[in-house]
């Protein structure tokens, strides 16, 4: 797979690498602070200038990643929306011995109306992640899931912070059993009027069975308690069993059904991913799931369900196409709203021109749409937006 790496990576030194990325896009949103009626929709053109930073070391038994982005708008005046972004993400593994490891993460977003980012970019970065930490954390990454943000959260032209940070812990009992276990903490902060802000903290444990090299079982269990600046706490109970399988050297499944338990709703819950390569030229996903979880900017708890499609084609050799598309529904049970989510993308990278040292010279463009039907008369919008990105490495 040919994946665009807008960056000039720095030969590394005693296990120390550094890569610089630059990138300048132009884009139009016709509703670019989601706004529900025609009267208060803000059409806009934004000049951005994308700047990042990744510092690493990678080791025999330990690797560290420190990285950062800060998307800027470069021409700016009083009529148009700031919709500057940063987001910071931190890695560390750790090997204790070839039976033990440890793996931390977290992630860190500002922004100041919600963003998408280009998701071709982040591909393995992404499938690192599901391995590593699992389904659930790849979902939270907003590099990773191009919609699931935007699904049963408020949308608007305000700031919202959020951090997400996890920690697991690995060990290998023998060569066929495996215990992990693991603490999560997601921060939500908002200067939206009405948001109530949020704090969760969970806890999980899992035991996986390989009866070969391409079948693992799994049950596993998780708790989390989410506190509120305004209202009750909410906590959840979700255990579940499942199977992870190599259908094909080339195609993957990742399953799962349970139950979650919360105090207002139970419910079962099930998760079902098949991702792999077509064939040496394509890559696709199909995620579907179901659960139950406490909402981020209100005390109340969000019962969905939700399928995402990924296709990623090589078309030529300088060539590559990207598409997505997202579909969901859920309930504010305390609430007794309904929200539909519907969402598609499509982006198109070209490579120009390119060294084997890295320098290089590339543009992109995409397209996306997303609409979101609700029963709260306060809710609901539909938004278009296009990109144009070229990107110089050097």
């Amino acid at each position: 797979m040919s994946v665009p790496v807008q960056a000039y990576e720095f030969p590394p030194y005693e296990g120390l690498t550094l890569k610089i990325d630059g990138k300048i896009s132009e884009n139009y949103s016709n509703n670019i602070t989601y706004a529900q009626d025609d009267e208060n929709r803000i059409e806009q053109w934004t000049t951005m200038l994308l700047l990042g930073l990744n510092v690493g070391y990678q080791g025999k038994k330990r690797a560290l990643s420190l990285g950062g982005t800060i998307r800027q708008p470069i021409h700016f005046d009083d009529s148009n929306v700031r919709n500057s972004s940063e987001i910071v993400t931190l890695d560390l593994n750790n090997d204790f011995s070839q039976y033990d490891r440890i793996r931390m993460r977290d992630i860190y977003t500002h922004t100041r109306v919600p963003e998408r980012f280009d998701q071709v970019d982040f591909i393995e970065e992404c499938v690192k992640i599901f391995r590593e930490y699992g389904i659930e954390v790849a979902r939270d990454d907003p590099r990773c899931s191009e919609f699931e943000r935007e699904f049963g959260v408020s949308q608007g032209a305000f700031d919202t912070y959020r951090n997400d940070f996890n920690l697991n812990y690995s060990r290998n009992i023998s060569d066929e059993i495996n215990v992990t276990v693991g603490y999560g903490n997601n921060r939500y902060d908002s200067t939206e009027e009405n948001s109530n802000d949020s704090v969760r903290h969970n806890v999980n444990g899992s035991v996986n069975y390989s009866s070969s090299h391409a079948t693992t079982f799994f049950l596993s269990y998780t708790f989390s308690d989410t506190s509120y600046d305004r209202g009750d706490n909410i906590s959840t109970d979700a255990v579940r069993v499942g199977i992870r399988q190599y259908l094909t050297k080339r195609l993957y499944f990742n399953g799962d059904v349970g139950m979650d338990y919360t105090p207002t709703t139970d419910s079962t819950s099930f998760d079902a991913l098949f991702t792999g390569e077509l064939d040496e030229k394509t890559r696709a996903t199909i995620d579907f799931s179901r659960d139950i979880r406490a909402a981020v900017d209100r005390d109340d708890v969000f019962r969905n369900w939700r399928v995402t499609g990924r296709l990623t084609r090589l078309l030529m050799e300088d060539m590559n196409v990207y598409l997505s598309a997202f579909y969901g529904e859920g309930d504010f049970v305390s609430a007794d709203v309904s929200d539909t989510l519907l969402g598609a993308s499509v982006s198109l990278n070209y490579i120009f021109w390119q060294q084997k040292r890295g320098a290089r010279i590339d543009v992109n463009f995409g397209y996306t749409y997303s609409q979101l039907d609700s029963t709260d008369e306060e809710r609901g919008y539909n938004s278009s937006s296009v990109d144009a990105t070229l990107s110089i490495a050097f």
